[in-house]
């Protein structure tokens, strides 16, 4: 029993496949994202048609109604989602003009398809999508103030529709514990200086399910704006889809927090000596955020000063927080910068500059070599070095599609 081989399989990247085997004995775990979806089709109509606590959509709506799509742009099938909720306004007799898709500002332009790709194409053109700006100040609208005393300000379009419906993935964060319902709106689709503020407000030492002031915050937000219907979509492997629910905000909520608890977290009563963790390009593309993400569920479960091997196809330019983090002597250096400036990879840099401060990490990459040594990790360029890694006595933990798990050890 002690020689017996696990065979892995692995696919990482865009096309990327790491295959090698492990003696079972050296093996803490190796965790596996639970099969995609084999009808997303199929599963959209079943959850709108039987909405979690809640009436079907086109039963909220009435024809005179102007209606906001927040959508965010890493939501996995988009487009057949936008084309089933399409068919519930459109059978409420909303028109086309009154429907806008907003989508939240993001700092490196994305490649994806137009959600409205499935839509018949006379609709298409008739329904306008639209990128929320926070740099202008004219795009904002006072919203209400807090309980806590704090004015928000949200897209105007939100502010004035009749109909908010908020779409996007339910994930792990590392600010919120939860992402998905009302965290899509804020700090999204407000302005620079909350979306600064919110950045920089994390604490690593929580767990998703600890009670959080920034989760409590973003709830009271929808609820000011009068969110009760809610998409959330749990990402899959790839750009494929693990699970849909539709319905009540709270409703939505636990179900789709249960399942990420269920099926994508990671809990180990030992730490091991050698993480490898594999990264699939996702409906975003293939980016830093990812790898930093994948990166610090290895480091939770690493021993000190043991070693990370990343699986990846990552070709991104660095952002200005990866820049201060190549330009320091130790790893360490660069959170105090970083956190002054709060640029728009916070996260991703912070969580490697923490996880390198940690342990040695092991990039597979299509990036420059010099790019990744100056980020305090060791390039690779083929698998066969990764083969060279993993023979030998470590303990070994391996994680796939690690960028959407939550790791720790009891």
């Amino acid at each position: 029993m002690t020689d017996e081989l696990i065979q892995l399989d692995i696919t990482f990247g865009s096309a990327g496949r790491f295959q090698s085997e492990i003696l079972s004995k050296r093996t803490i775990q190796h965790f596996q994202s639970k099969e995609n979806l084999s009808d997303v089709a199929s599963a959209l109509r079943e959850s709108l048609a039987h909405s979690i606590d809640f009436p079907e959509l086109k039963q909220t709506c009435v024809s005179s109604d102007h209606v906001v799509i927040a959508l965010d742009q890493e939501t996995p099938r988009a487009d057949a989602i936008l084309a089933m909720v399409w068919k519930e306004l459109s059978s409420a007799g909303i028109d086309p003009e009154n429907v806008l898709i907003l989508q939240p500002a993001i700092w490196i332009k994305a490649n994806g398809p137009d959600p409205r790709s499935l839509l018949p194409k006379e609709i298409q053109e008739r329904i306008i999508l639209k990128q929320h700006d926070p740099t202008d100040e004219s795009a904002c609208a006072y919203l209400a103030t807090t309980a806590a005393g704090e004015r928000i300000y949200l897209a105007k379009e939100m502010v004035d529709a009749d109909l908010v419906i908020p779409i996007g993935p339910a994930m792990f964060d590392p600010l919120l514990g939860f992402r998905g319902e009302a965290s899509i709106l804020f700090p999204a689709f407000s302005d620079t200086e909350a979306i600064k503020k919110f950045i920089g407000s994390g604490h690593d030492e929580l767990s998703p399910t600890d009670s959080r002031p920034l989760r409590q915050q973003v709830e009271e937000i929808g609820w000011l704006l009068g969110i009760q219907f809610v998409m959330s979509v749990v990402p899959g492997r790839g750009k494929g889809v693990q699970a849909i629910f539709a319905g009540l905000a709270e409703a939505v909520a636990r179900e789709s927090r249960a399942e990420l608890q269920s099926m994508c977290r990671l809990e180990v009563e030992e730490r091991a000596d050698l993480v490898l963790v594999a990264v699939e390009e996702e409906t975003a593309g293939h980016t830093w955020e990812q790898i930093a993400s994948a990166i610090d569920a290895a480091r939770r479960v690493v021993n000190r000063d043991g070693r990370i091997v990343v699986l990846s196809q990552l070709a991104q330019q660095c952002g200005p927080g990866l820049d201060i983090l190549s330009e320091v002597r130790t790893p360490n250096e660069a959170l105090k910068p970083i956190q002054q400036i709060s640029p728009p990879d916070y996260l991703a840099a912070t969580r490697i500059a923490k996880a390198a401060d940690w342990a040695n990490i092991y990039l597979l990459s299509e990036l420059p070599t010099g790019t990744v040594e100056d980020l305090f990790m060791i390039p690779l360029e083929e698998e066969q070095e990764v083969q060279k890694i993993l023979q030998g006595d470590d303990t070994i933990i391996v994680i796939e599609n690690a960028q959407k798990v939550f790791a720790s050890c009891r």
